[in-house]
């Protein structure tokens, strides 16, 4: 009978970029976005193969750094175009 050790690297992965996603995302957009995409996949990976609480809570971080960098996104493409229709 094999006993599977519960392996966390990639929650811890996932946790780790999510956070850094957030905080990236708000000063250098693209960064943001594609340290959340890499955590938001880690912990999907992780979730399907039986991943809990720090896995929900990578892909939950995840989500909000890509959700802030696409809204920083929007914002600079939005104030771009207005800083140039009032020339």
């Amino acid at each position: 009978m094999e006993i599977r050790r519960p392996a966390i690297g990639f929650a811890i992965a996932s946790l780790v970029l999510g956070i850094l996603s957030i905080v990236t995302a708000l000063l250098m957009a693209l960064l943001g976005l594609v340290a959340g995409v890499v955590g938001l996949a880690l912990g999907i990976r992780d979730y399907r193969e039986g991943g809990r609480g720090m896995t929900l809570a990578g892909i939950i971080t995840s989500g909000c750094g890509i959700g802030i960098a696409l809204f920083n996104y929007a914002l600079t493409i939005y104030l771009i175009q207005s800083n140039h229709l009032a020339r």
